[in-house]
């Protein structure tokens, strides 16, 4: 794992951080790299009591794996390809499941399109017969906070 400035940039302020360098996982736990990685982006953070962590040999309920998740970012394209009555029914489908403010923030790239969000997405189009895989505008990994 390499210290990726725009990873730690989106390190939530409310992430709880652990500097448990003694943690037999203490390698494998995004808590811990976290920490260890951190940017001053945020002038105050959250982290994990030392005290309060279990004995060495004990399971610890802090631990998080590092995990990263492909996101997808922006919709504008969605339909480019699309026969326009196809398009615009699986547009109104769409923007029924998640919502005219949740369409328009991945629109507008304000969030993400979670792995969830785009597989209902992708079989969204196979519901229409559309057999394509559908294009977001670009991806990008981040960790996974939960």
């Amino acid at each position: 794992m390499n210290s990726d400035t725009s990873a730690l940039q989106a390190a939530p302020r409310t992430f709880a951080r652990c500097g448990n360098a003694q943690c037999p996982k203490a390698a494998e736990c995004l808590r811990h790299w976290i920490a260890e990685h951190d940017t001053d982006l945020h002038k105050t953070v959250m982290t994990v009591n030392l005290k309060a962590l279990p004995a060495l040999n004990e399971p610890c309920s802090y631990f998080l794996p590092i995990k990263q998740i492909r996101v997808a970012w922006g919709v504008k394209n969605l339909f480019n390809n699309l026969p326009y009555r196809q398009a615009k029914a699986i547009k109104a489908h769409i923007i029924g499941h998640f919502g005219r403010t949740k369409y328009y923030r991945f629109y507008r790239e304000e969030q993400y399109v979670s792995p969830e969000d785009q597989e209902y997405i992708r079989k969204t189009f196979l519901r229409y017969g559309i057999r394509q895989v559908p294009a977001f505008d670009r991806y990008t990994d981040i960790f996974k906070w939960s």
